[in-house]
């Protein structure tokens, strides 16, 4: 099992999917204890809530105005610990925060370093 910041950060449960030779993160959403899985067959477009089995697109988790700032910001390619404190309960504000962020200089995009191993037989 590889180690899921997002699984403690968000206390979201997951487990890790084979696909083909990717390994992908599969998040069990719970909705009033309801369970929702959909076996998604095609793309899904960003920020899309599927149902079914294949999946369909039942709704848009946000208004096209807040996708497109979230797709310009592109969040996800800041560490997990410049996050934390983002109010990503309350989307307008976490947009907000983000933008504040990047504009104080207090938010990069993440880069991680090359590790060199050497001297194995």
């Amino acid at each position: 099992m590889l180690f899921d910041p997002f699984e403690e950060l968000f206390d979201l449960p997951a487990t890790f999917v084979q696909h083909g030779n990717r390994q992908c993160r599969q998040v069990e959403v719970v909705a009033q204890e309801d369970q929702g899985f959909a076996v998604v067959t095609r793309d899904v477009p960003p920020y899309a809530v599927v149902v079914g089995n294949p999946a369909r697109v039942k709704r848009m988790r946000f208004a096209d105005a807040v996708i497109d700032w979230l797709e310009q910001l592109q969040w996800w390619q800041f560490a997990v610990w410049d996050l934390e404190g983002i109010p990503f309960d309350r989307i307008e504000a976490a947009i907000v925060e983000i933008i504040a962020r990047i504009a104080r200089g207090s938010m990069q995009p993440y880069q991680p370093g090359y590790l060199a191993v050497g001297g194995f037989k």
